[in-house]
């Protein structure tokens, strides 16, 4: 029904290699602002190591009637010491 593209695949194959951590968030469209507000309060953001990277993927599903189903996937990953 829905697909994801990512740029980078080796993320999945040497998966050994990072730490992820992350969140789905899924609610009704209201407004951008309240989007952003529940991708805040998931708190995944909030990473103080220097080489974190970020990944981010949105689908959205319409419905009748102006309805608007969000789907958000927020992650970090942090590459492992060796």
């Amino acid at each position: 029904m829905f697909s994801f593209k990512f740029t980078n695949i080796t993320i999945f194959s040497n998966r050994s290699y990072f730490q992820i951590y992350g969140c789905a968030l899924n609610q009704g469209y209201t407004s951008c602002e309240q989007l952003i507000e529940s991708v805040r309060q998931a708190n995944v953001h909030n990473c103080a190591a220097a080489d974190v990277e970020f990944a981010v993927a949105v689908y959205v599903h319409p419905y009748m009637n102006n309805i608007l189903s969000v789907w958000i996937s927020v992650s970090q990953l942090l590459r492992k010491r060796m």
